[in-house]
């Protein structure tokens, strides 16, 4: 068994609705960046691990942001790929005239109400058609709740320098003419709140403290080229387990993390194209893993079923 504190696991799916219409602009194509505008959607979905010790957990997001890449970066960019030097900034550097806000307020989202495959709203915004490089996510806060009732604790947890920088995810990505762009912003809360003392909790009053650095568990994936994975977990008698810790990892490296319902069922979304094993963990079983699954990008490869058995002692 893998001893630790379960985590949650948010994934964003970013919507780029390209309506762009070429008419009346020179040179019109995918690259451009005056030959229109799209309808950019942001929507959240949780990817949660069991819930035995945390009972909520949340994050504020209060800016959502891309960054578009001018024509001198463009320019830039094949200058040093020749060996020149080039004027201005870096490709990839910052220029604020080039970053975009598709989302601005502030929200608190409630990871516990999204569990595999259901999905809340963030952001929609109208966008320039063109190349974007970078995503920043303006993350100001977590909230963690262990236990419950009277013995319910509550850890209100601050991101540093969160409103000043954000989080920056750099990632290449297209928003063409007439065609529908998807990005999945995939958050391992595992690694974003971290309680002090480490380690495997039995008592939740031992914790003192939670470290929350949501910068250290960000994923960000086109899911043109992703697939899914989906299944049921049961016992050796056949009855469904929930809370059942499923991993996708691939070429030894954990990918995402999902959790099982009550009815044993769960998908692991947000996997390109590959060959994965799946583990299987829950307390008092035995770890289960199944070889060489394949995932197809846009395909769900369905019916990867495990069956656990009760561990001894």
């Amino acid at each position: 068994m893998r001893p630790g504190l379960p985590f949650l696991r948010v994934s964003i799916v970013v919507c780029f609705l390209v309506l762009f219409v070429c008419a009346g602009f020179a040179g019109c194509n995918a690259r451009s960046v005056g030959g229109g505008t799209g309808t950019l959607k942001v929507l959240i979905t949780d990817k949660p691990f069991p819930f035995d010790l945390i009972s909520e957990a949340t994050i504020t997001v209060t800016r959502v942001a891309v960054h578009r890449v001018s024509a001198d970066e463009d320019d830039e960019a094949g200058e040093q790929a020749a060996g020149t030097e080039g004027d201005g900034n870096a490709a990839g550097e910052d220029d604020d005239s080039q970053w975009i806000t598709v989302w601005e307020g502030e929200k608190e989202i409630h990871l516990a109400d999204l569990r595999n495959g259901r999905m809340d709203l963030l952001a929609e915004a109208t966008i320039e058609a063109g190349t974007y490089n970078q995503m920043r996510l303006i993350v100001t806060q977590g909230r963690v709740v262990v236990g419950e009732g009277d013995a319910a604790r509550e850890f209100v947890l601050k991101v540093p320098s969160g409103p000043q920088t954000g989080i920056k995810l750099h990632f290449d990505f297209e928003v063409s003419a007439d065609e529908e762009t998807m990005l999945l912003l995939d958050v391992d809360l595992s690694r974003a709140f971290k309680p002090v003392p480490a380690g495997h909790i039995d008592d939740l009053s031992s914790i003192r403290e939670f470290g929350f650095t949501p910068s250290l568990a960000m994923r960000l994936i086109n899911l043109l080229d992703a697939g899914s994975i989906g299944g049921t977990v049961t016992d050796a008698t056949g009855n469904a387990l929930a809370n059942v810790t499923v991993t996708a990892i691939k070429e030894g490296e954990e990918v995402t993390t999902t959790a099982t319902e009550t009815d044993g069922t769960y998908r692991l979304s947000g996997l390109v194209t590959g060959t994965y094993s799946v583990r299987f963990s829950l307390n008092g079983y035995a770890d289960v893993e199944i070889p060489d699954v394949e995932v197809n990008a846009g395909a769900a490869t369905e019916g990867v079923r495990a069956a656990l058995v009760a561990s001894s002692g």
